[in-house]
């Protein structure tokens, strides 16, 4: 993907997230929500892990792993989302954030989740790479994105 491309696809998620913000959560969220439980015990998130959320949306991932001890932190593209989350989760940090230019040091989390935002991602193998640089060594990456129907398992 050209980066005009992908800096358009950015500016389109940007925008339509924000806009559709007030209703996400109450849509999307019970069926996101049924992959959270595998998410956080397949990054092995528990008590003082570091984790992030990113495409945090409306922080519900965020939200699980403090419910299990962690630390958590949420990035989002989209103002409108940031602001969701900070108002659904007052004592958790969201802040947005573009995923190929993560604002963390290298090795600021032990664990990273993506609940359903890598198709999102207009070069995903960048955004990888990003999310490998801010965890530390033999941390974990544990991503959540739809199958076809027939193999859905949620």
């Amino acid at each position: 993907m050209t980066s005009d491309h992908a800096e358009r696809l950015k500016s389109f998620e940007r925008a339509a997230h924000t806009r559709m913000a007030p209703g996400y959560d109450a849509f999307f969220s019970p069926v996101t929500a049924l992959a959270t439980p595998a998410l956080l015990d397949a990054a092995a998130v528990g008590p003082g892990t570091r984790v992030l959320d990113v495409a945090s949306g409306p922080g519900r991932v965020a939200a699980a792993s403090i419910a299990r001890g962690a630390v958590a932190t949420g990035v989002d593209l989209a103002p409108g989302m940031v602001a969701l989350a900070q108002s659904l989760h007052p004592g958790v940090p969201f802040h947005e954030a573009e995923v190929e230019s993560l604002p963390f040091g290298d090795g600021a989390f032990d664990a990273l989740i993506c609940s359903f935002g890598l198709g999102h991602f207009p070069r995903p193998e960048a955004a990888v790479a990003e999310c490998m640089r801010v965890v530390v060594p033999n941390g974990t990456l544990a991503f959540a994105w739809w199958d076809a129907p027939e193999r859905q398992r949620l």
